[in-house]
């Protein structure tokens, strides 16, 4: 999992990979928009996961759709929430439900719970041992017991719970029944059939009642939401900035 990484290490990787100038500018992204952030909170969501490393242990994945774990810039979660906070009075309601499509080490989570204190905090990853980091940093060590994860477990707590799965094998309806305000977070985590699934899946658990805010970081896809209406736009000069929010507005208030 390489925990044991240093940041040093990390740093060089960085300027290996991207090139002297342009590596300094995404080691300086880095400690600002990650590390600091990991710093501050006593959080460990910082170690890249390479995309062959993702796939150890994980035999019924198709490698070519699945993604390596890295995380999310903290502006990518916190400013589009701020936004949405602000102009939308309704997600401080009880209803309302934050749900992490490869939710990772937990990272936009734990800076969600900040901005939505009263809504539900559901995230889902199909890796175990990312799950259980993602368990450990928002501090819910105890219903782990200390086990190993499996594919179908969940850890339930008072407003959060976690899923270890697929996210294209997760009964969407049900899990969404009780919530009428949906905001949706993914970090670019899928290829283009599962990203096309998912959001299928939650349009129709949402159905014609409930508000559907998609916060969707890196956009690479973003044509599935063509007949939504793009809330907040934020950018960057590297794609890890880029960041849109998509609202599918309910029924009765269209008009």
């Amino acid at each position: 999992m390489n925990q044991g990484q240093s940041a040093i290490s990390r740093y060089r990787e960085i300027i290996k990979y991207h090139g002297l100038l342009r590596g300094l500018r995404r080691v300086f992204d880095q400690i600002a928009e990650v590390d600091f952030y990991d710093s501050i909170h006593a959080t460990n969501t910082r170690q890249i996961l390479s995309g062959g490393d993702f796939l150890t242990g994980l035999s019924d994945v198709d490698a070519a759709a699945a993604m390596h774990y890295q995380p999310v810039y903290t502006s990518a979660v916190r400013k589009p929430l701020r936004h949405l906070v602000a102009s939308y009075p309704i997600l401080g309601a009880s209803s309302t439900c934050f749900l992490d499509l490869g939710c990772g080490r937990g990272k936009a989570l734990h800076v969600a719970r900040s901005m939505l204190q009263h809504a539900t905090l559901i995230g889902m990853d199909l890796h175990p041992a990312l799950l259980k980091d993602a368990a450990r940093n928002l501090g819910l060590t105890g219903p782990t017991n200390g086990a190993r994860l499996a594919r179908g477990d969940v850890i339930d707590a008072p407003k959060i719970k976690l899923i270890c799965n697929d996210v294209n094998a997760v009964d969407y309806a049900a899990l969404l029944a009780s919530f009428d305000v949906i905001v949706a977070f993914n970090k670019n985590s899928f290829d283009l059939a599962t990203t096309e699934r998912t959001l299928r899946l939650l349009r129709s658990a949402a159905g014609a009642k409930k508000w559907l805010f998609y916060v969707y970081s890196n956009p690479v896809f973003e044509h599935l939401f063509a007949g939504d209406h793009c809330v907040f736009t934020m950018t960057g000069w590297h794609k890890n900035w880029n960041t849109k929010v998509f609202l599918r507005t309910p029924a009765a208030l269209i008009g």
